[in-house]
């Protein structure tokens, strides 16, 4: 199976080999032997018929709260949990540009009580393995020739780094919000430069799912305005997007 990972989310599903739709027609965005099947899985669980949907970007997805046995190494028991939840998709709707099996998000806690415990809460409350940390990281590869990486209970410089680097890892302390990975910001300058470019932006959220930055109104504006000023940087477009603006920079 293909799993997207999204730091920003607490969701997870996969989405089922029988009767799978898209848009109330057609085969979701996997070939079917890509799919989760739960014919073949002795340890598949359901807990009512209840249909649960959840939104994800401008698309949703339908199905019923499930769970099955999960094992990051199967050969030690002490790395596997009996009961985790997930959301068992047969329905999509404007999801088919995510060529994936299904989804999993990697945010500290569920965003809502009614949703089922996020991975990462499953994970830290019933793994229980000495050198297993509530910790993953990524690589992301600079080239399509190579893969991307993602490690769980912890990290791995001296494999996926070049040596040395170990001195420039940075320990962050996370805000009270556990739903999303959050930090707190003490600002965005330039070098030799006293102004703070982001005066009104106090914390920063990580989220692998996004291709962009968010920041408030009277950021960006002061931002650009101050770009152009003293940089001559110009940016091409911007909208407002839930009371935000969004603005592409040119290669300038």
């Amino acid at each position: 199976m293909t799993m997207m990972y999204d730091t920003g989310s607490s969701q997870a599903w996969v989405y089922s080999k029988h009767g799978c739709q898209m848009d109330g027609q057609g085969r979701c965005p996997m070939i079917e032997s890509k799919m989760f099947d739960h014919l073949t899985s002795s340890t598949y669980k359901e807990y009512s018929d209840d249909i649960v949907q959840l939104s994800y970007a401008l698309g949703t997805v339908e199905g019923k709260v499930v769970s099955d046995r999960f094992c990051f190494d199967p050969k030690l028991e002490d790395l596997c949990i009996d009961d985790l939840k997930f959301l068992f998709v047969d329905q999509g709707y404007q999801m088919d540009n995510y060529k994936s099996s299904g989804f999993v998000g990697m945010s500290p806690q569920s965003a809502s009580w009614q949703d089922p415990p996020s991975f990462m809460q499953q994970v830290t409350e019933k793994i229980d393995h000495e050198k297993f940390k509530a910790v993953f990281s990524f690589l992301f590869s600079k080239t399509l020739l190579r893969n991307g990486v993602m490690t769980f209970g912890s990290y791995d410089l001296g494999k996926y780094s070049k040596s040395g680097l170990e001195q420039d890892l940075f320990w962050a302390e996370m805000t009270e919000n556990k739903h999303y990975w959050t930090l707190r910001l003490g600002g965005v300058k330039f070098s030799g430069s006293r102004r703070n470019l982001l005066p009104n932006t106090t914390n920063l959220v990580m989220d692998t799912g996004m291709t962009f930055c968010i920041v408030p109104i009277e950021d960006f504006q002061d931002m650009t305005s101050y770009l152009f000023h003293n940089h001559k940087v110009v940016f091409q477009e911007s909208q407002v997007y839930n009371g935000f603006y969004m603005g592409l920079v040119t290669p300038q």
